[in-house]
């Protein structure tokens, strides 16, 4: 325990991302992206990638662009190979050649449990990285209800940005029909959710995309209406006046 005096000097954390001057990422931080199955939230995700190595994308976040020395990190647990490609193809496709270099996908559905944080620090020291983006967190546990792993996982999440210096944004499923207010699934959820700065919640809807906070510590509270562009297969905002429904539409599965 430390104790803190008026007068002491710390440094400043540098947003990553935010909206409307509401921090959602900063350096050294957790963020949480929650949903239920099929809402939507590796879109949103791949959104996010390109706003880290562009600067902009549909949403309209604002970002801090990753430096050419570090990388954004995209860890899989779930897609399949072509799925993840397919995704790395589109993304790909928006970013300059350039900057290409600074986004490595990495499929980890066939590593053990046991051997996932290992593997991932092993992709850290290859790979500086700048963001890590996890999708999705219940597979870096055997059991997303047992506290004991949970807080241990959160604690090696939590030293590990700040000796890398990065942040995570670890994408987690909330329960079937519980409501985009709901908590991500399992102790893994709440513990990551309690030290987050933001946690984001998304949704799909007859009439698009909801993405709104469910917390952030510095900011107002976010809320964004999207719909799938099928031309990037992400999202992007809806603004009446602007968005056509002839050239947006939805996907069977998403």
């Amino acid at each position: 325990m430390q104790l803190l005096e008026e007068d002491d000097k710390y440094m400043q954390p540098v947003i990553l991302i935010k909206k409307y001057g509401s921090e959602l990422l900063t350096n050294s931080s957790l963020m949480l992206i929650k949903g239920e199955v099929g809402s939507g939230k590796s879109r949103l995700a791949m959104n996010m990638m390109v706003g880290l190595l562009t600067g902009k994308e549909d949403l309209h976040l604002e970002y801090k662009m990753c430096p050419d020395d570090k990388y954004v990190l995209y860890i899989s647990t779930e897609m399949s190979k072509y799925h993840l490609q397919r995704r790395l193809i589109k993304v790909l496709e928006t970013v300059p050649e350039h900057r290409k270099k600074n986004l490595r996908f990495f499929d980890a559905v066939s590593t053990p449990v046991e051997k996932k944080m290992d593997e991932l620090n092993e992709a850290i020291k290859q790979f500086p990285p700048y963001v890590i983006i996890i999708d999705q967190l219940a597979d870096f546990v055997s059991n997303i209800n047992d506290i004991e792993q949970a807080n241990q996982v959160v604690s090696r999440f939590m030293n590990g940005i700040e000796k890398a210096d990065c942040a995570i944004v670890g994408i987690v499923h909330q329960n079937e029909d519980s409501g985009i207010s709901s908590k991500a699934r399992g102790h893994l959820g709440s513990v990551f959710e309690q030290k987050v700065v933001s946690s984001i919640a998304i949704s799909d809807t007859s009439k698009g995309f909801n993405i709104k906070s469910t917390k952030i510590r510095e900011g107002k509270q976010l809320s964004i209406k999207a719909v799938f562009n099928e031309s990037t297969e992400m999202l992007i905002e809806k603004v009446d006046s602007e968005v056509s429904l002839e050239t947006l539409t939805y996907p069977i599965l998403r």
